[in-house]
């Protein structure tokens, strides 16, 4: 089985910005980003948002892993 997960965190800091930094800039609070960092849901808008400011393709935003069972 396969699992994907936001890449979101690893991102934002290789770009050096705190959560509510980040937040700032995509118009969303400290506590929603660190929701979207932990597997919370993302609407396709903040995704858009995430990728103009972690100057990413929607690609490197996702990680993609097989699950052991």
């Amino acid at each position: 089985m396969k699992k994907v997960e936001l890449n979101t965190k690893a991102l934002r800091e290789r770009k050096g910005l705190s959560q509510a930094e980040l937040g700032k800039r995509i118009g969303k609070s400290q506590q929603q980003v660190y929701v979207i960092e932990n597997g919370g849901t993302v609407k396709l808008d903040v995704l858009a948002k995430l990728m103009e400011v972690l100057d990413c393709d929607i690609s490197d935003l996702f990680v993609v892993y097989e699950q052991i069972k």
